[in-house]
């Protein structure tokens, strides 16, 4: 089985999303070719500096969400 090697494919590796086999197909075609290797390497350094993101959302829009969700109470649509 001959697998189309894409950065959603390495992506899928780095999570370990993939069935066993082509997980060793990918890391063997990984070993012999250095330009897929340094892309796989950009990318598994990527997601772990994902990983370590935290996003909050800002106090105003948290606000506004609250003032919407009060202005739009059951008891106003009866």
């Amino acid at each position: 089985m001959d697998i189309d090697i894409t950065p959603e494919k390495l992506i899928q590796l780095i999570y370990h999303e993939l069935p066993p086999q082509e997980c060793i197909m990918l890391l063997e075609k990984l070993s012999q070719d250095d330009e897929l290797y340094a892309t796989y390497t950009e990318l598994k350094e990527q997601t772990h500096l994902l990983s370590h993101v935290q996003v909050s959302p800002s106090n105003t829009s948290v606000q506004i969400i609250l003032e919407e969700s009060c202005s739009s109470s059951p008891m106003e649509m009866i």
